[in-house]
């Protein structure tokens, strides 16, 4: 009987031992990882330049702010997106292929007050993927872009949009606050 007390006390002493062991070290090894860059969100926006176009609809100036969305996850995202600009366009002494994405305009009053998400896109649009650390340049008409606006990009993993009826869809933000000044049209 006392041996098997002694082998019970060391097993349940090892298995302590193990265990805060394992919770002691919590660091995630690179393949439990999500993301590429830690410090940055799953799919972000960042702001790239101005440009005039000759492609607008009614309503829309021809002054245009191009957009960086890069997928940071480790797998795949999928983004809904039409045809802009014929040719690639030329910023900076680089020839830029620039495409327009579906996105959701939330604005903001002066006083902080909502107004109604309104929804931008064509209605010819393709299905693109990013694999892990691929990006794509987008715009959006200036205009769109003031210290009380946010642009949010759709986009679905594609992996749940195989496994669950139409995937679920997530949100790439950028806040007009984060724009340049002299590149940003305040209202």
């Amino acid at each position: 009987m006392k041996k098997k007390e002694v082998t019970r006390a060391l097993f349940l002493a090892s298995s302590a031992m193990v265990s805060l062991g394992l919770f002691a070290h919590s660091e995630k090894h690179a393949s439990q990882r999500v993301l590429l860059d830690e410090k940055a969100t799953g799919v972000y926006i960042t702001f790239v330049d101005t440009y005039t176009s000759d492609y607008r609809t009614e309503g829309e100036s021809a002054k245009r702010a191009i957009f960086r969305l890069r997928n940071n996850y480790r797998f795949t995202v999928e983004v809904a997106v039409y045809n802009v600009e014929d040719e690639p366009i030329l910023i900076s002494n680089k020839k830029l292929d620039v495409v327009g994405v579906t996105y959701d305009l939330d604005s903001y009053s002066d006083e902080g007050e909502k107004q109604p998400t309104k929804r931008f896109g064509n209605d010819i649009l393709t299905g693109i993927s990013l694999d892990s650390g691929e990006e794509l340049l987008f715009s959006v008409p200036l205009e769109h872009v003031t210290k009380h606006s946010e642009i949010r990009v759709p986009f679905q993993i594609a992996a749940e949009s195989r496994t669950t009826k139409g995937g679920t869809e997530h949100f790439a933000f950028f806040m007009g606050q984060f724009m340049p000044d002299e590149e940003r049209k305040s209202k």
